[in-house]
């Protein structure tokens, strides 16, 4: 080593301050601290004469190490490699298939965040991911399970069942969790049980009027996930929960939405309401010469009183749009509009139609009808960039493409809607939309049977050759399934049934 390469020391001073003498540099002696230390942002430890060990000891005490920060944009992430490569997969795949095209303060941020100390939410985390990787995988969900898999939720449960005290809070979170994974899974009676777990917490904390200890973006987005799962299983014959998800008041009902997800919000009551009405008056419709007078009259009143809300709420919808095109904030996805659009053309309608028994008057919606698949189409459209996922928690567009495609008998908005369905994702909460896509074009040839010779655009079935109902609870667990197809009588007061299986 050449005399340039050597470092420069300097004389070292016996009286020099403990700190000089420990870094082996020279000290200017200053009292009471020497101007070396101070000027470098040190702490001078005084003026004693001290051994190397001693040194040591007197340093770290007046220079300790900094502690690590609680800026939470540096994580280190606790678990073992896979655990980390998994967490790593939830954080920037499965999040997408949970949240949809809405963000989610509890999703994209929340979780991930409170994962890191909360044990058992990570390991529920790490096995949804992993029940997540083996949709990409095998997107039919028909693989059995993966060792690690299990492991993760296993150990997610006994974390659970292992905590010294368990509070609301973590129930709704492990609810929700726990949702996801068995949606993933397949186990759909697990999955709505623990939606009406979480419902049935919601609705107590609601009556005895508890405040909730989570963030209010992160308590609103649980609370709002809970609503729209309660109004999913309800069409899989699971009763309404009372549950009301709270909403910010505005001054009038046409006033406009302060942000898509209070639009999303109201508009989700309103569909549950709508489910209440088709419920009650399916069971007017059944039991029709037993039931009371006020029974008839209250369902008359329940749907002019949504027919308004539905148009008050998209007068408020429209004003919200119109404000957020003006706005130099970032704009909601275009998608997420459109999905909310076509949730609510659906409803309306079907609000509108609930009391018929003539299936003629579905012709009457054609224009609600090429509005859902425009607006579907554009989606698709819209979506044309992103790889094709095989799993959404939450339904998008799938029940009202059914729906158009069982209901319309337009012959080519129809096929359009089937069309739609079969490019869908394999699973869209509680549906499968191959299965979907098959029971409709089934129905649609059933019903077109006598117009096989006609040109396809001409091709309208009469009113005796329509379907009155179609009913499946397979839940898209069985290849083929069985369909119970419903017609009307000739003179419409019976119903005739039929069971076919349908592959899928």
């Amino acid at each position: 080593m050449t005399q340039s390469q050597r470092r420069n020391k300097g004389t070292n001073s016996k009286g020099g301050c403990s700190t000089c003498k420990f870094r082996h540099v020279k000290c200017g002696e200053e009292k009471p601290e020497c101007v070396r230390c101070t000027s470098t942002g040190r702490n001078c430890a005084g003026y004693e004469n001290l051994s190397q060990s001693q040194l040591r000891q007197r340093v770290t005490r007046f220079n300790p190490r900094p502690s690590p920060g609680t800026d939470t944009r540096m994580v280190l992430i606790p678990g073992t490699r896979e655990e980390r490569e998994h967490f790593h997969l939830f954080c920037t795949e499965t999040i997408q298939s949970l949240s949809g095209f809405f963000g989610s303060e509890l999703w994209e941020y929340y979780l991930p965040q409170i994962s890191q100390s909360d044990v058992a939410i990570r390991h529920a985390i790490t096995a949804i991911s992993a029940a997540h990787r083996r949709r990409l995988q095998a997107p039919t969900g028909r693989e059995p399970p993966h060792p690690f898999e299990l492991q993760q939720y296993n150990k997610a449960i006994h974390h659970l069942l292992n905590r010294p005290s368990v509070t609301s809070q973590h129930t709704l979170l492990a609810c929700s969790l726990f949702v996801c994974l068995e949606f993933l899974k397949l186990n759909f009676e697990p999955a709505m049980e623990h939606v009406e777990a979480g419902l049935r917490i919601l609705c107590q904390r609601q009556q005895h009027k508890v405040s909730s200890q989570l963030p209010p973006d992160v308590d609103r987005d649980l609370s709002q996930f809970f609503s729209r799962m309660n109004l999913q299983i309800s069409f899989w014959a699971r009763p309404l929960s009372p549950y009301e998800a709270p909403v910010e008041p505005r001054s009038t009902e046409e006033t406009a939405f302060a942000s898509l997800t209070e639009a999303r919000a109201v508009l989700n009551q309103l569909m549950i309401n709508s489910m209440l009405l088709i419920r009650l008056s399916m069971r007017v419709q059944q039991y029709q010469p037993l039931v009371p007078d006020h029974e008839r009259q209250r369902c008359a009143e329940m749907q002019q009183q949504l027919e308004r809300q539905y148009d008050s709420w998209w007068v408020a919808f429209e004003r919200m749009k119109k404000r957020l095109s003006r706005s130099k904030k970032r704009a909601p996805d275009p998608r997420a509009i459109l999905v909310i659009q076509v949730h609510y053309q659906t409803l309306r309608f079907w609000t509108l139609a609930v009391h018929s028994t003539n299936e003629m008057v579905y012709d009457g919606f054609n224009n609600e009808f090429e509005k859902i698949v425009g607006w579907s189409e554009e989606i698709k459209q819209l979506s044309s960039a992103d790889h094709q996922r095989p799993f959404l928690l939450e339904t998008d567009v799938a029940p009202a493409l059914y729906l158009t495609a069982r209901k319309c008998r337009h012959p080519l908005i129809r096929r359009r809607a089937i069309k739609l369905l079969e490019h869908r994702p394999i699973q869209e909460g509680l549906w499968n939309t191959k299965e979907s896509s098959a029971i409709a074009t089934y129905t649609m040839e059933l019903e077109e049977a006598f117009l096989a010779h006609l040109p396809v655009e001409q091709r309208v079935p009469e009113e005796q050759h329509r379907l009155y109902e179609t009913r499946t609870m397979d839940l898209g667990l069985c290849n083929p399934c069985p369909v119970e197809f419903v017609w009307r009588s000739k003179d419409g007061t019976d119903l005739e049934f039929r069971t076919e299986f349908v592959s899928w």
